[in-house]
């Protein structure tokens, strides 16, 4: 009688430590569980560029919004959400423009990023600062290295306090820089509306602030995410449009 004893109690410890083994490997495999220490430092700067295209003619709230990171992202001095990780968030609005509605609208939000992994670090507080025009990204620096050749910053003005010919302004995580904005053009800070000055190949720096390269487009930026506005006509973000996002 002992022994059966024994040999149960035994299998029930087997089969408990089985039971916790398949499910923390199912959390794993589902990506479910954060990065141990995976909070963002208030002020953080995301670089990213849309990988799809939103047509509020076509767009539906809750419709998924899917986005590049282009530059790593550091915490504490380390690489938090390195380059090319997919940030992922939907539309809180999207209405088209009509008759009754001449203002066309895209909200959106971005809520995580998702790295190769299979782990999360969460964007719930992540604002959007700043809209640029899609152009072919061609980068010769990144928040991990200083500077390229002279600047502006978001309403086209030479960049001298943030570095000049050697680059762009200090990280809030500090030892990095970001890069300058080369744009010839760039947004009102003031009101967040493009200037309709030509932008080029723009490049949104730490300054940036509205939209850029794109005339007649607003942005208000939200507590998560932000408004994307324009008048008369429908509004469409192409494939690889700029985003700066910055945690609160």
């Amino acid at each position: 009688m002992k022994n059966l004893l024994a040999f149960l109690t035994i299998l029930t410890l087997l089969c408990v430590a089985a039971a916790q083994n398949d499910s923390a490997s199912g959390q794993q495999a589902a990506g479910a569980a954060p990065v141990a220490g995976s909070q963002l430092q208030t002020g953080s700067l995301i670089y990213a560029e849309l990988s799809k295209a939103i047509d509020s003619k076509k767009a539906k709230v809750g419709d998924p919004v899917v986005a590049k990171v282009t530059q790593a992202v550091l915490s504490h001095g380390k690489i938090l959400i390195p380059k090319n990780t997919k940030i992922i968030g939907r539309l809180t609005a999207a209405k088209a423009r009509s008759k009754d509605q001449p203002q066309a609208q895209l909200g959106i939000a971005f809520e995580r990023a998702e790295l190769k992994d299979g782990s999360q670090v969460p964007l719930t507080s992540a604002t959007i600062q700043a809209l640029a025009s899609a152009y072919s990204l061609d980068q010769p620096q990144s928040n991990m290295a200083g500077g390229g050749a002279g600047g502006s910053d978001a309403s086209g003005m030479p960049n001298s306090h943030t570095g000049g010919a050697m680059g762009g302004m200090t990280s809030p995580m500090g030892g990095t820089r970001y890069p300058t904005n080369t744009s010839p053009g760039g947004a009102d800070t003031a009101s967040g509306t493009d200037t309709g000055v030509p932008a080029g190949s723009p490049q949104l720096n730490a300054n940036s602030r509205g939209v850029t390269g794109m005339p007649g487009v607003r942005l208000e930026p939200q507590s998560q995410g932000g408004l994307v506005t324009v008048d008369g006509r429908n509004l469409k973000l192409d494939s690889g449009t700029q985003v700066i996002l910055r945690t609160q």
